[in-house]
C-alpha cells in the first residue's frame, strides 16, 4: 500500500508509520466506513438502514404525492415510521396532498379530513392552539421567524382544534373555510408528525419545517431499531480489547485494525444508547487518534467529526 492519499498527495507526517504488513495505516481521507450507508441514502432498502440506524433524531418525507406509488412507500416505510414516532422521534410531511390524509390515519390514528386547495395569507392559529404552537415551532432558535403570516397556495386539511398550528386568519381571502390549516400537527406515542401543505416550499414552509424539527426533536437519536445481539456486541468488546492492549504496547497498525474489525460489526447500525453506542463511539474515538499520531489528519478529522455528531445528542 502507497502513501498517497485521495489527490495524489502524501498529507503532512510525522512519519508514514506501518506496523506490520497486515494493518497499514490506509492512505484514503474517508469520512465513512466501508459498511456505512452515506447520508444522502437513495432506495428503498438503503433508506429502511438509514432509519434502522440508531442516528436520527427526525425524518423529513418530501413530496408526498404520487398517487401510483403512496402503497408501495406505505409498505416499505408506514410501519418503521410508526415505531419511529411512537419511540419519540418526529415526522415533518411537507409539500404533502391528499393520500397523506390516508396513510397518517391508517399509521398514526389521526382524525384529518382534506379540504381545499387555493392560496392565501396564512398565520397562527393561537386562539385555538398557542401553547401547542409555541412548544411545536418556538421552542428553538427560529420561533421569532416564522410564528408569523405568510402567503402559500397549498392543500389545506380540517383537523381537531388542538391540532391546528397555521390556519386562515381575519387576513385570508373571505370566500374560504375558517376551519382550514395549512399546518397541522399530531402527537403520537412519544413523538410527533407535522402537515404542511404548502405545494411550492416556499421559504416560509421552510423555515416552519426546520422550526418543527428544532423545536420537537429528542435529544436523543431514537434507537428502538439499532440494538446490536447481545453475542455480535461480546465480539465487539473482545476486538476493541485487543485494539487497546495493541494501542498500550505501541503496536497502533495491529490497534487499527483490531478497532476497525469491532467497527464492521455495528454494520449500519450504532447500537442502542448506553453501553453499546459508547462502545461504538470510544471506537471511532480511538481509530481518530491513531491515524492523528500518524500524520493522518483528514482521516482523524473525519472520524473526529463523526463522534462530535454523536455525542452532541448523548447523555453523558
Amino acid at each position: 500500500m502507497d502513501s498517497s492519499t485521495a489527490g495524489g498527495k502524501r498529507e503532512a507526517s510525522g512519519g508514514g508509520m506501518v506496523a506490520n504488513e497486515n494493518h497499514q495505516i490506509p492512505p484514503a481521507c474517508p469520512y465513512l466506513g466501508e459498511n456505512e450507508i452515506k447520508p444522502d441514502a437513495h432506495g428503498v432498502k438503503r433508506c429502511q438502514d438509514e432509519i434502522k440506524s440508531g442516528r436520527y433524531h427526525a425524518i423529513v418525507v418530501v413530496d408526498y404525492s404520487n398517487r401510483e406509488e403512496f402503497q408501495e412507500f406505505e409498505e416499505a416505510f408506514g410501519a418503521l415510521l410508526q415505531q419511529f414516532v411512537a419511540a419519540g422521534g418526529v415526522v415533518a410531511f411537507p409539500s404533502s396532498e391528499a393520500m397523506l390524509v390516508s396513510t397518517v390515519e391508517k399509521y398514526f390514528d389521526t382524525e384529518w379530513k382534506m379540504s381545499n386547495y387555493y392560496r392565501t395569507t396564512w398565520g397562527p392559529c393561537l386562539k385555538d392552539n398557542k401553547r401547542n404552537i409555541n412548544y411545536s415551532f418556538g421552542n428553538g432558535n427560529l420561533s421569532r421567524r416564522v410564528i408569523k403570516e405568510y402567503s402559500a397556495k397549498g392543500n389545506t386539511l380540517n383537523v381537531p382544534r388542538h391540532e391546528r398550528c397555521f390556519g386562515v386568519t381575519e387576513n385570508s381571502r373571505k370566500d374560504v373555510c375558517e376551519e382550514d390549516a395549512i399546518v397541522a400537527m399530531h402527537n403520537y406515542g412519544k413523538g410527533a408528525i407535522a402537515y404542511f401543505g404548502d405545494v411550492n416550499a416556499s421559504h416560509e414552509t421552510i423555515w416552519l419545517v426546520a422550526a418543527f424539527v428544532e423545536s420537537r426533536s429528542p435529544t436523543i437519536p431514537i434507537d428502538c431499531f439499532s440494538s446490536i445481539e447481545a453475542s455480535v456486541f461480546a465480539e465487539i468488546i473482545q476486538l476493541k480489547g485487543e485494539g487497546n492492549n495493541s494501542f498500550k504496547a505501541g503496536d497502533l497498525g495491529t490497534a487499527l485494525g483490531s478497532y476497525q474489525s469491532a467497527l464492521n460489526k455495528f454494520e449500519t447500525k450504532m447500537g442502542i444508547n448506553g453501553s453499546q453506542r459508547e462502545c461504538y463511539i470510544a471506537l471511532l474515538s480511538n481509530m481518530s487518534l491513531i491515524y492523528y499520531k500518524n500524520g493522518f489528519y483528514c482521516q482523524s478529522e473525519g472520524l473526529a467529526t463523526k463522534v462530535l455528531d454523536i455525542e452532541w445528542g448523548q447523555e453523558k
